[in-house]
């Protein structure tokens, strides 16, 4: 348990939200009570599973982009976890059906980044703004 407490403050989760989490999970399992020949440590990983999925709230509405409106995405992560990539696809995705994309490179930091996305743009033939100017 001590574990998981330090990686979610190691995760920058919010101490309410750690105190609620693990009240989720000692709520849900008492070991005492576990007939013989059950893994106490498949029970705990399955509350720590379901308490996880019960925190990101899978009954809220996933977010629509809407028709002749202007919507913005941001895609922001950790260096090499495809951000870039995935913003192509997901351009690309929305273009083949109907929608206007276009794509700017914020990546001042990463060497290539801007021209990654460039390329990447010009291979699915979507609209994209590059500043190779600014390195800031």
């Amino acid at each position: 348990m001590t574990e998981m407490i330090d990686a979610l403050k190691t995760a920058d989760v919010n101490q309410i939200t750690i105190i609620n989490f693990i009240k989720e999970i000692k709520s849900k399992v008492n070991l005492s009570e576990l007939p013989p020949g059950i893994s106490a440590r498949k029970i705990i990983e399955r509350e720590v599973i379901n308490a996880l999925v019960k925190m990101i709230d899978p009954e809220r509405q996933r977010w629509e982009p809407e028709k002749d409106k202007l919507n913005i995405v941001m895609m922001v992560g950790l260096q090499g976890s495809g951000k870039t990539t995935t913003c192509t696809k997901l351009g690309n995705y929305y273009k083949k059906r109907g929608w206007k994309v276009g794509l700017i490179a914020a990546d001042t930091f990463r060497a290539g980044a801007r021209e990654q996305l460039m390329q990447n743009a010009q291979h699915v033939n979507i609209p994209y703004y590059v500043d190779f100017v600014t390195e800031d």
